[in-house]
């Protein structure tokens, strides 16, 4: 074997070695790529699912421990505070409070997005403020990663916060309005009983009054055509009593079918329902 026969093969297999090398590292590389891809799905895939669970949270004690239970599968130690307009719930993954973590997260609740120190960041937003208390502080890109992981669990609990506080104060307002209701249509039969007592009455006077005046003419020196307007005038007045109290009454059950319609609506159990018959008040009003 000649001199450039070595050298040609030598060349050979320094250019395998170093293809050989490049693949390996091409190789590595779109196993990092995929790996990571997988990760990143894992955890879109965790993120979604929190969303859809946590609308089926009915209150702030179910939000917190959904959250909690989400945030398992990136094994960080956190501290979680709700602040729902009906109070402020603070929780640790056992669903009980520290005092201190508790204290800390209302002070830094109005800081920003994120405050970090330390192996600790909090994370704010909107209503809703979690403490992560083992934070890769060496390694500011795992952070960061962790950061944009965390962020939609706390958007999230946030918005689906605001739609337990807006359920709840609806709650409020329609048993408001049931009582409401209870106590108006109490008053109506007060004032229907009152007002048919009065009309009756006032029509009793009046005939009454009447019947008095056709005696009394007997004995007034008065002429015919007197005593014929004196008749026509007490005539008129009963018949426009007695109009008066028709009117009345119509008016009177035109103001119980509504109070009845009301009542109906507010006293419904069904949601949709209850919807379709404010609808329907809502027309005849």
């Amino acid at each position: 074997m000649t001199l450039k026969e070595i050298e040609l093969r030598i060349a050979k297999l320094v250019f395998q070695a170093r293809a050989s090398q490049e693949l390996r590292r091409n190789a590595d590389e779109a196993r990092n790529v995929a790996m990571n891809v997988m990760t990143e799905s894992g955890h879109l895939g965790i993120t979604v699912q929190f969303l859809i669970d946590s609308n089926f949270c009915d209150n702030v004690d179910e939000l917190g421990m959904q959250f909690f239970q989400a945030l398992k599968h990136y094994h960080l130690h956190c501290s979680l505070q709700l602040r729902s307009h009906f109070g402020v719930k603070n929780m640790e993954e056992t669903g009980m409070e520290k005092e201190l973590e508790s204290r800390l997260l209302t002070e830094l609740q109005h800081k920003g997005r994120f405050v970090d120190f330390g192996k600790r960041c909090i994370v704010n937003c909107g209503e809703v403020s979690l403490l992560i208390k083992n934070m890769p502080e060496q390694d500011k890109e795992q952070c960061t990663k962790i950061k944009d992981s965390i962020l939609p669990f706390v958007q999230g609990a946030d918005s689906r916060l605001k739609a337990i506080d807006a359920q709840h104060t609806l709650e409020i307002e329609r048993n408001f309005m049931g009582k409401v209701v209870g106590r108006l249509r109490e008053s109506m039969k007060d004032f229907d009983n009152g007002y048919q007592v009065l009309m009756r009455g006032s029509a009793d006077i009046v005939e009454d009054m009447a019947a008095k005046m056709d005696e009394s003419i007997l004995f007034m020196d008065l002429t015919q055509d007197q005593e014929q307007t004196i008749e026509d005038v007490m005539g008129a007045g009963v018949d426009g009593i007695n109009s008066l109290f028709s009117q009345g009454v119509k008016m009177n059950e035109g103001f119980s079918d509504l109070v009845s319609h009301m009542n109906t609506v507010f006293g419904e159990t069904d949601s949709i329902s209850g919807v379709d018959k404010l609808l329907e008040l809502s027309s005849k009003l």
